[in-house]
């Protein structure tokens, strides 16, 4: 039974390493992996230069839109719908 990765950082470290260890060529690990040869390619300049710190994720983007709303709204939900309602 196969574990799946915890981590995007633990599951592209899994494509790269027989990439690595010289088992598999970029071209034919792009052919069978979900991802493009691009991305391999990126990765693994990633992993040279930073080890595994470097195949860790860099998106700034938020993971829901609830924190940006209430920064902008301090309204509590109940305040909301009341304000919406009257309207």
């Amino acid at each position: 039974m196969k574990i799946m990765p915890k981590t995007t950082q633990e599951e592209k470290f899994r494509w790269i390493k027989p990439i690595l260890d010289g088992e598999i060529s970029i071209k034919n690990m792009a052919k069978i992996c979900p991802f493009c040869e691009r991305f391999l390619k990126y990765w693994l300049n990633a992993y040279k230069e930073k080890g595994r710190i470097g195949l860790e994720n860099k998106s700034r983007r938020p993971k829901s839109t609830f924190s940006r709303n209430l920064e902008r709204d301090p309204r509590t939900a109940e305040e909301s719908r009341a304000a919406n309602s009257s309207s």
